[in-house]
């Protein structure tokens, strides 16, 4: 079924597939570039401390942050980019890498490292809190004191038609969703449904997740979980709904 909604002046379509959901408004912004559901975008100049390159990403639209790499794939990609954005000069880069509270190194939306890229040094930490890509080595990651001056790499989800990696649905009725603390990933605020299922899919421990689809506008919590559930499990949340694979 396709629905015809309209935005202001901007056209867009509603594809509704099942309980799955995409709203298409056409691609990456401009300046950014689009590889595998997400856009990305290097900030060479000005340079900023970490700090700075987290908040100046995050004023940015659509759930934009600090790029998080979770593949190869994505790595190689990131490293092409930096050294078309470059042109060679050789920019060092800031990632979405800091340390948590108990010192370990996860992304900023608390997710743990479950893909690494490290130059020979290795993570050394001894306050070195922030993670860069360091152009003198292939941009592989390098960790550094977060006052350095550096530019940076911004990522969000694509706002266009193309499929998450993994389609979810939601069998229940809103106001039943997961309650397990057991196999909660973490609870993270996310701008939409689609940006919820996002998140989900780039997680390689997430199966499922619960989505807050009564509050207003805005960010909404999104509920990761490292487990499917059956629809006899689901309990009364209000507000909530409770979305798996297809």
């Amino acid at each position: 079924m396709h629905n015809l909604l309209v935005i202001g002046l901007k056209v867009v379509f509603l594809v509704v597939l099942g309980f799955h959901v995409v709203l298409c408004r056409g691609g990456c912004p401009d300046g950014f570039t689009y590889f595998e559901y997400s856009c990305y975008k290097i900030h060479v100049s000005p340079e900023l401390d970490w700090p700075g390159a987290r908040d100046a990403c995050a004023a940015g639209s659509n759930g934009s942050h600090l790029v998080y790499i979770h593949s190869e794939a994505e790595q190689s990609f990131l490293r092409g980019l930096a050294l078309e954005a470059s042109a060679g000069s050789g920019v060092h880069l800031w990632i979405g890498v800091t340390a948590a509270v108990n010192g370990s190194l996860e992304w900023l939306d608390g997710s743990r490292l479950t893909y690494t890229a490290w130059d020979e040094d290795g993570p050394r930490a001894n306050g070195r809190d922030c993670v860069r890509l360091r152009p003198d080595k292939d941009y592989l990651w390098n960790d550094r004191f977060c006052y350095i001056m550096y530019g940076y790499i911004c990522e969000q989800a694509s706002s266009s038609c193309h499929a998450t990696s993994t389609d979810f649905t939601r069998p229940t009725s809103v106001g039943m969703a997961a309650t397990s603390d057991e196999y909660l990933i973490r609870s993270t605020m996310t701008s939409s449904l689609s940006r919820c299922s996002h998140v989900c899919s780039k997680n390689e421990d997430c199966k499922s997740f619960n989505y807050d689809v009564a509050s207003a506008p805005g960010k909404r919590t999104c509920e990761l979980f490292s487990a499917v559930f059956e629809d006899s499990e689901m309990e009364a949340r209000p507000g909530f709904a409770y979305y798996k694979p297809n």
